[in-house]
């Protein structure tokens, strides 16, 4: 069977992931039957009675990857004297480089021309046990590709230095400075901090990995970006009313609600269209608003941007 409609899919998420055509294609998730194409789009994305039509894949994800992607979210989002305890993590210093987020269905990869520093960000180090993603530990790693496992869900993410994201070939850890996966369970206070995260309603977690699989997009229309979470890529005017030195964030809640604010870079706006855009947004998501914030809803569950 023809995979024309697969390879579309891949072209119209590199346009808005700035992912290689490889990376992208590898990331296209399921088949999708019926697809929702508002009229202005319908020269941009497949049909919806073309049966070749397929999902962009960048929420399409198993349930380890899910509530991984929703813990990230709290270390990325959290940081300064606004933020939630997460923000302790230090996780949040991952947006003062250049990513490209390229989410599969069973891995977060992470393309960078850093990708050692950056898995310095993830896992904890030998000698700081709470810096990084509480339970993260190193799995394998080959020349500049590395693989990581969360034990507290058991999902994997990827930094690499390679375009097409590949982490194929990679064996054996290479770091003295990184816990490894195997003789080092988790400690005392990592089982604390994950124990002290809220609960979260299943739409709710797809809300917060929804912001992580979206933190290096832009709308190929220029109509919103969200550039890394540290510049704006469309250089509007108004960009240097935006620009903040130590940028502090706040992402927490519980079960159905979650509250992000956050200064410096990108605009509330931005996010939440990056959200709920037609062509690379969450499926099923909708934009809302009040006079404070900007509501991104799915189902029952609401993620309020404060303006």
């Amino acid at each position: 069977m023809s995979n024309s409609g697969q390879r579309r899919a891949a072209h119209i998420r590199k346009s808005y992931t700035d992912e290689s055509y490889e990376a992208a294609f590898t990331g296209i998730g399921r088949k999708l039957k019926a697809p929702h194409v508002p009229p202005e789009f319908k020269n941009v994305v497949p049909s919806e009675s073309d049966p070749q039509a397929y999902d962009h894949g960048l929420d399409s994800c198993d349930e380890l990857q899910l509530n991984f992607r929703s813990i990230m979210a709290l270390g990325l989002f959290n940081r300064g004297s606004i933020g939630a305890p997460p923000g302790k993590w230090d996780l949040s210093t991952l947006t003062w480089y250049t990513i490209t987020v390229s989410p599969r269905w069973k891995q977060l990869v992470l393309i960078t021309n850093a990708p050692d520093n950056v898995m310095e960000r993830i896992v904890p180090r030998v000698d700081s046990p709470v810096i990084g993603i509480p339970g993260m530990r190193l799995l394998r790693s080959h020349g500049r590709t590395y693989v990581a496992r969360h034990v507290p869900t058991g999902a994997e993410i990827v930094t690499t230095s390679r375009s097409d994201g590949k982490s194929s070939g990679v064996h054996y850890p290479k770091s003295a400075r990184l816990l490894p996966m195997s003789d080092v369970p988790m400690n005392r206070e990592e089982e604390r901090l994950v124990s002290d995260l809220p609960s979260m309603a299943r739409n709710a977690r797809r809300l917060l990995a929804g912001l992580v699989a979206r933190m290096s997009t832009k709308d190929p229309r220029k109509k919103w970006a969200t550039g890394n979470w540290y510049w704006d890529p469309l250089e509007r005017p108004e960009r240097e009313r935006r620009r903040v030195e130590g940028p502090e964030r706040r992402l927490w809640g519980a079960g159905y609600e979650w509250e992000l604010e956050w200064t410096g870079f990108p605009y509330p706006i931005d996010v939440a269209r990056s959200l709920t855009d037609p062509v690379i947004g969450l499926r099923g998501s909708r934009l809302g608003k009040n006079r404070n914030s900007y509501e991104v809803i799915l189902g029952s569950s609401v993620l309020r941007i404060n303006k």
